[in-house]
């Protein structure tokens, strides 16, 4: 028996045939590949985030950032684990900041942005809010309030601090970020 798929959902599938589109393909994560052109939201997405960061009180490159690291803002993005949409949310976390339909990027976006909220005000640190946004509350607070030791969120945090830094900040030269 044969299953052909464009997003397997098991390890022991593999690819045998590729095809490699002009638009920027994601991994299983939903993940985009950094380029210029991608590294700011689509001007549709703009508005969507600039109303959810006045909504939670945060900085609107922040939301970019979580954004752009965790679905190269795919708006259709779904990863192995079940999470869902440009800010990845994954379904209990969606339901408990009251989004309905998570491939919506309205939705998406202020749900995204309430979590984020309530992890910085919970643990007053954006590496730790970031590393229990990647990770969960509990394996920060298992890990004794530090940022867990798995290799995803260990490199979650920093890339997401960088993009950060890159757009509060695009003419500083990369050293000083």
């Amino acid at each position: 028996m044969f299953n052909f798929s464009d997003a397997p959902s098991d390890p022991r599938h593999r690819v045998i045939f590729e095809i490699r589109s002009a638009r920027p393909s994601h991994n299983g994560k939903g993940h985009a590949p950094a380029t210029a052109s991608n590294r700011r939201p689509p001007a549709p997405l703009s508005p969507l985030v600039d109303a959810a960061a006045r909504h939670s009180r945060l900085d609107p490159f922040l939301i970019e950032a979580v954004a752009f690291v965790e679905s190269g803002f795919n708006e259709r993005a779904r990863s192995p684990k079940g999470a869902l949409g440009l800010m990845q949310l994954m379904p209990a976390t969606a339901a408990r900041f009251g989004v309905d339909n998570p491939l919506d990027p309205r939705e998406n976006l202020l749900g995204g942005a309430r979590y984020l909220r309530e992890l910085l005000d919970r643990f007053d640190s954006l590496p730790l809010a970031l590393a229990a946004y990647n990770a969960g509350e509990g394996a920060v607070e298992r890990h004794g309030n530090t940022i867990p030791p798995y290799a995803e969120t260990a490199r979650y945090v920093p890339a997401v601090i960088a993009h950060y830094a890159r757009l509060r900040n695009p003419s500083a030269p990369a050293a000083a970020r």
